[in-house]
């Protein structure tokens, strides 16, 4: 087994990959499938291949790479590299080592320390770290907005604090998902650095940030046979010591504190001479991985709710946030009984012809006319899911079960109208309608996107369904339609001072091949005092009698409505379409959608 370590002109400019054996692997600065080289702008998107066979390592330079690899300082197209051998691409080297040389050889002394292990320790020189610690809480709170100014306030924290520190890093130590000792080892990557000689090159013991981050506890390494009673012997750049720290909870993301120096680099009370010595260091860095630890949880906490707060209602963020659930758990999509509802605005296309010299002002009164329905929605403890336009998504029953969901979709969407319905001329809503659509039935929803870009989505055929619902509105002369199934459950739990429904008959969109039985909700009485409760029984009785085919009867009811009765002239219309029909099924197949 072989191992290929990338070095930048930057100590954090650095990889270290294990080679798999007799694979092609591609290199280059962002190949769309390989190793990356981000650092380095004279390295191709994607700039040779890597092969690693019979104790070889191929490099084949693409024909698409703009710069030549290098071997010894000559320029070559194709090289073949032994272990020990070096070659370069640009400002990075790149050097073959064999898997077992870069394990490091055991310490000459290691110690762990647990948490309460670390309790039990002293302070060296406590007044000078607590003079420190007083400053952190300031420091850390105006750099908690992002990583690498917070690493870069931490590293000068602990050279301030350990005095005979020479170098100080904040690496983050494999994937926190893998529990391979080996990728452990060889995944890491130094978030920020910083040394008192700025001409020291140092190697971080990977083995050491390894076993720290896979055993959560901190260890102290020391290479000089000169501190536990032999002979002189340092591992690497004068450095005969280090210790580590993990920073621990969920939201460590695999960080941990590095702290390495010699024996000899401090003197007086700060200098270290004993592995004893440096416990007394290694705990001041333990509570400052302690504040760091509860800073990023804080954040990880404030970005979970920020995330989902623009998708979800505040009875139902304080559900989520009771339930401590994972953001990327609670949004993974899933089957469920879900309630649809589609909320468009009647009026847009008129309005924009009319003021398409002032698009501005349009997109002010449409803003207003969504910012409604968005708080209508989420009062009634609804999800957004999606603007389209001059259209509003949403949905109820993910990501908590809700057994009413139906019931409060409907009373969202009464508000909703109530709304648009109460606007005087002059406000943002006046001249403006809307139609809704509400459907019911088992779905999947989830969240869709990237980590830079998401949204959640609703898929399934009630969606589809409450789309046409909502287009049905028009043909129907109706602003909010329901399905069968949601007419069924607010039927059950909705008093009449909420709603009231009407049956419109069974109805066959354009495109569906299943007759659908659609429903209108109606205000309570007290809000449209214009559809008296009589006038509602007389049309579902005259919907009854068009679905029997008795048609003179269902002219006899609808002529009792007032003329501007909602839906008489849509049913009035299918009459006459119709009564002379001789395979009449009773069912009302819309021309168009």
């Amino acid at each position: 087994m072989a191992t290929l370590i990338a070095q930048g002109t930057d100590l954090t400019q650095h990889w270290t990959r294990q080679l798999p054996d007799s694979t092609v692997v591609r290199l280059g600065r962002n190949p769309r499938d390989g190793w990356s080289i981000p650092w380095d702008s004279h390295i191709s998107r994607e700039h040779a291949d890597l092969e690693w066979r019979d104790n070889l390592l191929l490099v084949t330079q693409l024909e698409s790479a703009r710069n030549p690899l290098r071997l010894d300082g000559q320029p070559c197209s194709e090289i073949a590299l032994r272990a020990g051998q070096v070659f370069k691409i640009g400002h990075t080297t790149f050097r073959l080592e064999d898997s077992a040389q870069v394990l490091e050889s055991a310490p000459v002394y290691e110690q762990e320390y647990t948490s309460e292990a670390v309790k039990r320790l002293e302070f060296r020189n406590a007044n000078h770290k607590l003079e420190i610690l007083t400053k952190v809480p300031r420091i850390l709170s105006v750099t908690v907005g992002s990583d690498r100014r917070l690493a870069s306030s931490l590293v000068n924290i602990l050279l301030e604090g350990v005095p005979a520190a020479e170098y100080v890093g904040i690496i983050q130590a494999g994937n926190p998902s893998d529990d391979s000792s080996e990728s452990i080892i060889a995944d890491q990557r130094v978030i920020c650095w910083e040394s008192r000689d700025l001409k020291t090159q140092i190697s971080p013991s990977r083995r050491l940030i390894g076993t720290v981050h896979q055993r959560r506890a901190s260890q102290i390494h020391v290479w000089s046979k000169d501190a536990v009673g032999d002979s002189t012997y340092t591992r690497s750049a004068d450095l005969d010591w280090a210790f580590c720290v993990p920073i621990r909870g969920e939201a460590a993301c695999g960080w941990v504190l590095y702290v390495c120096g010699t024996f000899a680099s401090a003197t007086g009370a700060a200098a270290i001479r004993t592995p004893q010595d440096l416990a007394g260091e290694l705990k001041f860095a333990e509570l400052l991985a302690e504040f760091v630890g509860e800073i990023r949880q804080a954040r990880l906490l404030q970005q979970r709710h920020t995330r989902l707060s623009k998708f979800f209602s505040p009875s139902i963020m304080n559900t989520l946030n009771s339930m401590g659930r994972d953001s990327g758990e609670v949004l993974e999509p899933r089957e469920s009984d879900i309630t649809v509802m589609f909320c468009d605005l009647r009026g847009f296309s008129r309005h924009s012809e009319q003021q398409q010299h002032n698009l501005l002002a349009l997109l002010d009164r449409v803003s207003d006319a969504l910012l409604v329905m968005t708080n209508n929605i989420l009062k009634h403890d609804g999800a957004i899911a999606d603007f389209q336009g001059d259209a509003a998504l949403a949905f109820w029953g993910w990501p908590t079960e809700q057994s009413d969901a139906p019931v409060l979709a409907c009373r969202a969407a009464i508000e909703i109208l109530s709304e648009f319905q109460e606007a005087e001329v002059g406000e943002s809503l006046a001249e403006f309608q809307v139609g809704i659509g509400i459907a019911h039935g088992i779905a999947i929803a989830g969240r869709i996107g990237t980590d830079l870009q998401e949204k959640i989505g609703v898929f399934g055929p009630v969606v589809n369904l409450g789309a046409r619902l909502e287009s049905m509105t028009k043909q129907l002369g109706a602003s909010i339609l329901l399905d069968e199934s949601t007419a069924a459950a607010v039927e059950r739990n909705v008093m009449w001072s909420d709603g009231r429904l009407m049956h419109r008959g069974c109805v066959l969109p354009v495109g569906l091949d299943q007759p659908l039985q659609v429903t209108e909700l109606i205000p309570s009485i007290k809000y449209a005092p214009e559809i008296q409760d009589v006038d509602v029984n007389h049309y579902e009785a005259a919907v009854t009698a068009v679905s029997q085919g008795a048609w003179d009867q269902a002219a006899e009811l609808l002529n009792r409505l007032p003329v501007r009765f909602r839906g008489r002239k849509f049913l009035t219309q299918c009459i006459a379409d119709h009564r002379t029909s001789m395979d009449w099924d009773g069912v009302i197949r819309l021309k168009r959608k």
